[in-house]
This record gives structure tokens, sequence and C-alpha cells, in this order.
């Protein structure tokens, strides 16, 4: 359901070249969180699978996300530190389910929303019997939910949102005096970058493994997917999130 408005991308092409600027146009996220694998289902107005994407009225899906958290965070405390004092951050693994539906706003002018509730388990993991592939012992975990809003990919821009995220967390490494488990609420905030391609001219690239993709940043310019942002060679979608 997603459309890039080739006048759209043009436009970013023009405006900067793709490797300039910061990795961030304001502070680093809290977190961020790279969706490695999706399952999705898409359905019609009576609930029937389509490949019709002019007939896609609701979008379920799964994903398999992996990134990190900042020291200090609700998903990374400092506590952690009496445990692993060597810690700078902390790796994430989650799955997220969304299911979002498109529905009208205004019919003149006619706009579309594309919302609904997002959800999911994430554990906190650590360098474990392997320090040469990724961090697989697990310190900690939890919940989370919010609301997702895709809205602006139904106008061709590659960015969606939650909003009114909370969650909780449990961590059975670091000491309570008294006992039990540590354990904290959070709330949160995220941003959804997904990835596009563009050809130099700045029209609609042709989407293939390997080839050069880019994430749009928040003053509007391209920033190109670096090689650690890939799986398998795919680009990945890349969540970006601020506790609050």
């Amino acid at each position: 359901m997603v459309v890039w408005s080739l006048a759209f991308l043009l436009v970013l092409a023009l405006a900067v070249p793709a490797a300039a600027g910061s990795r961030h146009s304001g502070p680093a996220p809290d977190a961020v969180l790279y969706e490695v694998t999706e399952d999705a289902v898409f359905l019609d107005a009576s609930g029937n699978p389509t490949g019709d994407p002019n007939q896609i009225a609701r979008r379920i899906a799964t994903a398999q996300l992996t990134g990190w958290a900042a020291l200090g965070t609700p998903l990374c405390p400092s506590e952690l530190l009496v445990v692993y004092p060597k810690a700078k951050r902390c790796a994430v693994n989650a799955i997220g389910q969304d299911d979002i539906t498109i529905g009208v706003v205004s019919f003149d002018p006619l706009v579309f929303s594309a919302t609904g509730p997002v959800t999911g388990q994430f554990v906190v993991v650590v360098q474990g019997d392997n320090p040469t592939d990724g961090p697989e012992a697990a310190v900690g975990g939890g919940t989370f939910q919010g609301a997702g809003d895709l809205s602006p990919t139904l106008t061709g821009v590659p960015l969606g949102f939650v909003s009114g995220g909370t969650g909780v967390v449990v961590f059975p490494v670091i000491p309570v005096p008294g006992g039990g488990y540590y354990t904290q609420e959070f709330s949160f905030s995220g941003t959804f970058r997904l990835p596009f391609s563009m050809a130099s001219d700045g029209s609609h690239g042709r989407a293939w493994i390997n080839r050069a993709a880019f994430y749009l940043k928040d003053n509007g310019n391209p920033l190109r997917v670096r090689e650690d942002e890939r799986s398998i060679g795919w680009a990945t979608v890349r969540l970006e999130i601020n506790f609050e």
C-alpha cells in the first residue's frame, strides 16, 4: 500500500547529496531497532486476503526486530552496571505486531488514514557464549504497546509513528534490596523510517537486494542506509525510540 511520490523523491534528491549531513537531524534516539524480518497479511474490506494495493483495507503484520538501547534508559538501566560493569549500551531483540486499518478521515478533500494498535515483547541481551556473533544471553525483558500511524505512507512519505507507547521491563539479574525483581514501567514514542530506492535523477529507483537505499530524515533530506542497517543485503525499516 506504500506508494512513493516520484516528485517528492526528486525534491529530496535535489535538496542535498546522498552522502551529506549527519545521521540525525537532532539528538540521538534513546533506542534504535531494525526490522530484520516481517510477515504481513493484506485484507480487503470484506476481510479476504488480497494482492491488489487498491483493495487493501487492513494490514496485519508480525516483525522480528533487533537493535540497541542507550545506557541509562529503561531498557538499559545504569543499575545493570552492577553485574555488567563494562556495558556501554544494551542489545534488544523484539517481536512486534501491528493491526493497521485504512480509513477515510475526510471526503472533501479525500484524506485517508492508516492507524491501529502496535504490541509486542522484547528481550534485553548481552554477549553470552560466543563473542563473535550477536549478543544472546538474556538479562531482562518485557512487553510494550502503543498506537501506530502509517498514514504518511499513503501520500508517498516513507515515515510512520508510534504514539502513547507504554511498557514494562523486568531485570531478574539486577539485585533488589529485600528481594524480588528490578521492574520499571516506561512511556515512549517512536518513528519508523521506511527505506526507499532513488535513481540518480531523483526518480523512483528500482528496489533490489544490495542496491542503494535511503531513509528520510526529519529535515526532509535523504540519508543513505548503511551496510550495518541491512539484513542479508536488504535495507531494513528503522525504528527510533525516545522514552518520555
